[in-house]
């Protein structure tokens, strides 16, 4: 009788702070991380803008060259430029696909 008294009056409160204890750890090291993700994602987000202006000036470029060797006739140079220009447009799209997904998590952390 004694034991359960004790068991309960002391070992059942210290018990649960303890628990509570290791839960606001863990919530305060969360958001901690959290801000360093959110940081990282700010600095994924200027490399990204910086290659999309790269790739876009690039395909402006071979445009040029394009419109040139297609006056000229210069077909196989035409063909080598329609490759690259595909090219650097498929990987424009994938990293304004991945922007967007950077964004997205940034709008998700900042509201935490």
């Amino acid at each position: 009788m004694r034991t359960s008294s004790l068991f309960a009056k002391i070992l059942i409160p210290a018990g649960l702070a303890l628990t509570g204890s290791a839960a606001m750890a863990q919530s305060y090291y969360g958001d901690r991380y959290d801000r360093q993700d959110l940081r990282a994602d700010r600095r994924d987000l200027r490399n990204d803008y910086a290659q999309v202006d790269r790739l876009r000036a690039d395909i402006a470029r071979d445009r040029i060259e394009l419109n040139r060797a297609l006056r000229f006739g210069d077909r196989q140079r035409a063909r080598q430029l329609r490759r690259d220009i595909d090219r650097d447009q498929r990987r424009l799209d994938a990293l304004l696909r991945d922007i967007q997904r950077d964004r997205r998590d940034q709008r998700r952390l900042a509201w935490r």
